[in-house]
């Protein structure tokens, strides 16, 4: 099944680093303006205050001849200048304030402020009315001015220009954002097309086929059309190697198959003889025809396995298979396990059985439940087995089990995927080829199952389980299903 691909996760983290970027120089861009704007109106306040200094000096200069007294002519001048806007104190050298122009509503009140620290230098000095710019300017030796400019009116713009500032940079970092998830989506189009044509190929190899490659309708020339370009040849390299492989093992299991099949011949006639043979030898030739049965028998089950082994089906060969019942297929394996020679004084312990419906080849899915059975019985000697069959219908899973389960000694962690190889034999002294187990995987695996190994510690006993999907049952009348 083919998932969905919003790559949320990528998408958000591009458009987190755009929109993080864009807030930097938002941020900074806010910032340069709003201190380029501030220095820029202090310098229109400090150019004024130097304005009305130098206005100043020159009146009194004039003023001077008239009043001859620079006391009398300081306090003319003050008297004389009224500024809506502005405050002038005049100060003699012992520091005493001689005269201040009219206060107004705007003005500052520099008569009750510190003005010891003032200079030629315009500062920003706190008066009882608000923070105002100040400037000295002497006007005669020992005389001079302390000018005043209030800075409410700076602060006002200052104070709309950050709100301004804030809102603008709260809608345009917003929209940038939404727009930075926008182009993300549309930049990493064709990246999720690329994933999901991945798992679309995906899907098809799991199923045994190798698809035909969509080619990207447009290949930009960017890192995203290097990336499809490339996955495009990755995917023809792939089908050309699957092709090679499936070539190889079709010739392998074809000779396999053709080794194995004209093997059949020959043990056939090898145990025939050795029949004809134990029934006219000699006392003391007895034992060695009959070890020499036992491993021609041993040499027909490998050979039958090899054959087995060769048969190469997939899971598309059984797709549409017909309904067999499980149960019905476990039933004739015990019936038939019940004849081995290892069954002898042991008992098959029937447990749940459960109508149990799958998909299948009945002969394989009987091979795969009897080379369970053989294997407990086996490895297992000399406890019972018990048997059952039924249905798993928890977290919507729907499928059958066959579990096979003994009370032999565990198998070590280590081993417990090694038995499912072929030709593994975990104890050379019982009998057996090693491909009892790998069989059985291979018959659920081209069947869409598992199977599966459950034993608590190190506990004595063990269980088997083959798991399948449920075939579905169609409403209406009960559909026959093949018993094997």
């Amino acid at each position: 099944m083919i998932a969905s691909y919003p790559l949320r996760g990528l998408r958000i983290r591009i458009a987190f680093a755009v929109a993080a970027s864009y807030a930097f120089l938002l941020a900074f861009a806010a910032a340069f303006l709003y201190l380029t704007l501030e220095r820029r109106w202090l310098a229109d306040v400090d150019q004024t205050l130097a304005t009305s200094a130098r206005a100043a000096a020159a009146l009194f200069s004039t003023e001077l001849i008239e009043y001859g007294s620079p006391d009398a002519t300081v306090v003319h001048i003050v008297s004389e200048l009224v500024f809506g806007d502005r405050t002038i104190v005049a100060i003699n050298g012992a520091g005493t304030r001689l005269a201040r122009t009219r206060p107004m509503a705007d003005s500052p009140d520099l008569w009750h402020a510190d003005l010891t620290r003032i200079s030629e230098v315009p500062l920003t000095l706190a008066t009882p009315t608000g923070p105002a710019r100040v400037i000295g300017s002497p006007i005669a030796k020992g005389y001079h001015l302390a000018i005043g400019f209030p800075l409410s009116p700076v602060e006002d713009r200052l104070r709309y220009l950050r709100l301004t500032l804030g809102f603008g940079f709260l809608i345009c970092f917003g929209l940038g954002t939404a727009v930075a998830m926008v182009m993300s989506r549309r930049a990493l189009v064709p990246v999720i097309d690329l994933a999901r044509e991945a798992d679309r190929v995906s899907d098809a190899l799991s199923s045994g086929v190798v698809p035909t490659i969509r080619q990207p309708v447009a290949v930009t020339l960017d890192e995203v059309g290097r990336l499809q370009t490339a996955f495009v040849l990755l995917i023809g390299r792939l089908e050309e190697a699957i092709a090679k492989e499936r070539e190889v093992a079709s010739s392998q299991r074809r000779f396999f198959g053709d080794a194995a099949h004209e093997l059949r011949t020959p043990v056939a006639i090898i145990r025939n003889e050795i029949d004809t043979a134990l029934q006219t030898a000699a006392p003391s030739e007895q034992p060695v025809l009959a070890a020499l049965a036992r491993e021609t028998d041993h040499l027909g089950r490998l050979v039958g396995d090899l054959l087995l082994l060769a048969r190469g089906e997939t899971r598309t060969d059984l797709a549409s298979a017909a309904l067999v019942g499980l149960d019905d297929v476990t039933s004739h394996a015990i019936m038939r396990a019940g004849r081995h020679p290892a069954a002898t004084g042991r008992e098959i312990v029937v447990g749940e059985f459960e109508t149990a419906p799958v998909r299948g080849d009945p002969t394989l899915l009987e091979r795969a439940v009897l080379a369970l059975i053989e294997n407990a019985l086996l490895h297992a000697a000399p406890s019972n087995l018990f048997v059952s069959v039924g249905i798993d219908r928890t977290n919507g899973a729907h499928q059958a089990w066959v579990r096979v389960r003994d009370q032999g000694p565990p198998i070590p962690a280590a081993d417990r995927e090694r038995i499912f190889e072929r030709f593994v034999r975990l104890r050379r002294d019982t009998p057996g080829s090693g491909l009892g187990l790998a069989i059985v995987r291979w018959i659920a695996d081209i069947h869409g199952g598992t199977l599966t190994l459950h034993q608590d510690g190190g506990a004595p006993g063990k269980t088997f389980q083959v798991s399948l999907p449920l075939g579905a049952l169609p409403e209406g009348p009960e559909p026959s299903i093949i018993a094997g």
